[in-house]
């Protein structure tokens, strides 16, 4: 499973113009936007977990994949920071015949060092729309 790990960087702390996206009217940090990202980052993980390398990296996939479910977010005490890159990985944990449990962790550097600010899993679905499994 591990070959569906992604990761990406959301460049806060690089670009005001994605910076302005994150930021509330107080200078906050918009958490909905991060859970918006992280639905949309299960989704990725997922359409790389069910590719076909037999038919090619432009093959697209003929699955619908939906979020069911967000089933955990652990806080990890640490605040994100809208004037720092975030940083997001993730990987298929659980498969089952049209469900994938997809785990994330978003991070953030604090003081020179990499912290985990927070663990989610999200319950993935998938659908066949030629043959409606």
């Amino acid at each position: 499973m591990t070959d569906s790990y992604q990761e990406v960087i959301i460049p806060l702390g690089q670009d005001q113009e994605v910076r302005q996206k994150y930021l509330t009217s107080m200078q906050g940090f918009r958490f909905g936007r991060i859970l918006e990202d992280m639905d949309t980052f299960a989704g990725l993980i997922c359409y790389t977990h069910n590719q076909d390398p037999s038919k090619g990296q432009n093959m697209k996939s003929p699955l619908s994949t939906v979020t069911a479910l967000v089933d955990r977010i652990d806080m990890h005490g640490v605040a994100l920071s809208p004037f720092k890159d975030v940083r997001m990985c993730g990987h298929v944990t659980w498969v089952g015949r049209s469900s994938m449990e997809v785990t994330m962790i978003v991070e953030q550097d604090m003081d020179g060092t990499r912290e985990q600010v927070l663990t989610a899993r999200f319950v993935m679905v998938a659908r066949n729309p030629e043959t409606k499994k």
